[in-house]
């Protein structure tokens, strides 16, 4: 018989198995290191998202307030039409 069908004796079969099993184990925690990491990622995206969006309508916000007359908020006119500078 040649080496390949040789029958493996009971100690190289459990060997084989505990072998796999710690792959299994391994590949386990992989995966869960990579949802992890996968999900940290999306929690970035979503904070930086979130704060393009704030600055965007600050922006808005103060382009708003400036086409109204051409005032900034800490311009606001007085009784006589003039701008008071805060």
């Amino acid at each position: 018989m040649s080496e390949e069908k040789v029958p493996k004796t009971r100690e190289e079969i459990i060997a084989w198995y505990q072998d796999q099993l710690e792959l299994t184990r391994l590949r386990t925690e992989l995966t869960e290191l990579n949802s992890r990491a996968v999900v940290a990622e999306a929690q970035m995206v979503e904070a930086q998202l979130f704060l393009a969006n704030a600055s965007h309508q600050m922006r808005q916000a103060k382009k708003d307030a400036e086409g109204q007359g051409g005032e900034t908020a800490s311009e606001k006119p007085n009784s006589e039409g003039l701008k008071v500078v805060d």
